[in-house]
């Protein structure tokens, strides 16, 4: 037996080994750590670095409002509700003892879209009154065929646009040159005028009626009404620009608002 113990070798010899555990916690921590710290750091660095070098989370004027060559810098000129246009057309025709048209409505947003909406219906209107009263002149006669009159509506549209949005402009520039910065700015008066011509819509219609003293009535309210919120929204602001021009400049503006619907009625006659 002896024999056979020494054919296998020497005997077994078992060795303790020290048990340690593997620091996989640390590890992960540390990876995890440096993972955060990485994320961090791209972070700050995207928050640091502006749109050529500009300030942090601030975008510029052009990319803020949008540029002025694009439809999203002219967004905010039509960005109105149904009850504010509503209320801008209802008491640009309703004057108000005690209460500016303007400071009470129109600012501090004033629009283009009431304004620019107003002026084509208005030129319709216009524009199909004229027909209608032309038609009811020659239904009885058998000798005539009548047609439709197109170049009433180019007429109508270059009146209308020229006196809504062209002679703000003049007014506008009347007050800047004479006070240094007017207290109105451009799109307050091209709103204000925009909405005083709202009160022609249903005048134009009722002045089919081809009865003279009632034109007439028709003509001096619509402008009595209209004229008095125009000339109490500009008045102040054409005070204070300059003494010396604010009443010929008031003459000026009620005189052409009465110029206006007067051309509006005898081209419907």
């Amino acid at each position: 037996m002896a024999n056979n113990d020494n054919s296998f070798g020497a005997p077994f010899e078992f060795q303790d080994f020290i048990h340690t555990t593997p620091q996989t916690n640390v590890a992960e921590l540390d990876v995890v750590t440096s993972v955060k710290e990485k994320s961090a750091g791209s972070s700050n660095a995207f928050e640091d670095a502006g749109p050529a070098g500009g300030e942090t989370g601030k975008d510029s004027p052009e990319t803020a409002g949008g540029s002025f060559w694009t439809f999203d810098y002219y967004k905010k000129f039509f960005d109105v509700n149904t009850k504010q246009v509503s209320d801008r057309i209802v008491y640009s025709m309703v004057p108000r003892s005690g209460q500016n048209y303007l400071e009470t409505y129109i600012r501090p947003k004033a629009d283009l879209y009431g304004p620019f909406w107003i002026s084509v219906t208005l030129v319709f209107t216009i524009a199909v009154s004229r027909n209608m009263v032309s038609y009811l002149q020659f239904v009885d006669d058998k000798d005539h065929h009548w047609k439709y009159q197109f170049h009433t509506v180019s007429y109508a549209a270059t009146a209308i646009f020229l006196y809504a949005w062209l002679l703000p402009l003049i007014v506008w520039a009347c007050m800047w040159w004479q006070g240094g910065q007017s207290r109105l700015s451009v799109l307050d008066i091209l709103c204000i005028y925009g909405y005083s011509l709202a009160i022609f819509i249903p005048t134009s219609i009722l002045w089919i009626i081809q009865i003279g003293w009632v034109q007439w009535t028709l003509l001096l309210v619509a402008v009595g009404l209209s004229g008095t919120v125009l000339l109490s929204s500009i008045w102040p602001a054409a005070q204070d620009a300059s003494r010396t021009i604010a009443v010929p400049l008031a003459v000026v503006v009620l005189g052409l608002h009465v110029v206006m619907a007067a051309c509006f009625m005898v081209s419907l006659t």
